[in-house]
């Protein structure tokens, strides 16, 4: 009767999860995010345009790209909901960074949901870019080109100014823009030469008293991401120690299955994370070839060390229930569906106790949990 009752129980409880999961979950936002093609397009035209290059037949990188320093300070202020049609319509959130690269020459560019670019640098030779003549007269009419959406970055955006600089021996103006819609304020900066767009980029501020609040909670969040670090270090030392003074090694084979799985994960991410370096990090004295070596190379030694580490615990583990006669693996199947029944039930009660949490405090602070990453909140980012 009891182990009925038992049973039953394992059943109830991960049905009780999945429900209150699918209740509390957060609320998520559908992706507007331009298709690739679309996006590199829209690139392409741009910089034939504006810097007289055609890049259609360049190398071509491509990555999703979202402030995460301004996202994630709006988080801690708990005005994330309050803002982010600004941050859509700004190209802070369901953006692309897109990077063209040909020989020792590079082109990164950045397009947002509306199709506006909002970030460019443009790695060329001046004299190049001087085959082209500018396609534009003053800063306004630069303003009304680039603006695509009535509510986008450029139509919210002030001329507020211009410069001129001088360098290697060529003249380059600078206009300034300022876009602002409470608390969000963002400085667009751009470099033109012989009317020909080579540099667009922006600093953004938050306009609040309580910037103070928001660092500290920042800061935490740091040292808390640090403690994943300083436990897999702990439970090494902790691993190698129960090693040395049981003197066996039992499950030996079912340690290196479970460390094989986690290098194996870490390796199938290798093409994102190189296209990831290429985009942001590409150094021109460095050719694709070598940027890919150095990508596998670090992600099979990530892979390796995350590895290790399942691997030697595991061992530990499955020596020390060896000795204290815990039984282990005796009732594989019955075990698997144990740990998925708690861990379906644990999500469901987690999410229903983390929402009651936001409620009852009135804000999105929300501590680093693996529940509810910050990451998964931040992509699906949109507009109300």
């Amino acid at each position: 009767m009891m182990t009925t009752i038992i049973h039953l129980l394992w059943i109830i409880l991960p049905i009780a999860g999945t429900f209150l999961f699918y209740k509390f979950k957060p609320k998520t936002y559908e992706s507007l995010l331009l298709h690739k093609k679309e996006a590199r397009e829209l690139a392409v035209q741009f910089i034939k345009r504006y810097s007289g290059i055609d890049v259609s037949d360049w190398d071509f990188y491509a990555m999703y790209w979202y402030d995460r320093n301004t996202v994630n300070m709006l988080h801690h202020l708990g005005l994330l909901s309050k803002v982010r049609h600004i941050l859509y319509h700004w190209g802070l959130v369901e953006s692309w960074r897109i990077r063209f690269v040909r020989e020792n020459r590079s082109v990164i560019i950045g397009i947002n949901s509306n199709g506006e670019i909002t970030f460019y640098t443009a790695n060329l030779s001046k004299k190049e870019m001087a085959k082209h003549k500018g396609a534009f007269s003053s800063p306004e009419q630069l303003k009304k080109e680039l603006a695509v959406s009535d509510n986008g970055l450029w139509a919210a955006s002030q001329f507020t100014g211009a410069g001129r600089k001088e360098e290697d021996l060529e003249n380059i103006e600078t206009y300034w823009y300022i876009a602002e819609s409470q608390p969000v304020r963002m400085k667009i900066t751009v470099e033109i030469h012989n009317g020909q767009i080579f540099y667009i980029g922006s600093e953004q501020e938050i306009l609040t008293e309580d910037i103070e609040t928001a660092v500290k909670k920042e800061q935490m969040e740091s040292t808390l991401n640090m403690t994943g670090v300083l436990a897999s270090c702990l439970a090494v030392i902790a691993a190698i120690i129960i090693l040395i003074n049981l003197r066996q090694n039992a499950g030996i084979t079912a340690s290196i299955l479970l460390g094989a799985v986690l290098f194996f994960c870490n390796i199938i991410t290798i093409k994102e994370d190189i296209q990831l370096s290429i985009v942001n990090t590409y150094d021109s004295r460095l050719s694709i070839k070598t940027v890919y070596a150095l990508g596998i190379l670090s992600a099979i030694l990530a892979g390796l060390a995350t590895g290790f580490v399942v691997y030697i615990c595991s061992l530990a583990g499955h020596s020390l229930s060896n000795v204290l006669q815990i039984a282990f693996f005796d009732n594989a199947v019955w075990q698997f569906f144990v740990g998925l029944s708690v861990g379906i039930g644990c999500l469901g009660f987690f999410q229903q106790f983390f929402h009651g949490w936001k409620r009852k405090i009135g804000c999105e602070f929300l501590p680093s949990c693996p529940i509810v990453p910050f990451t998964c909140q931040a992509l699906h980012l949109n507009k109300d």
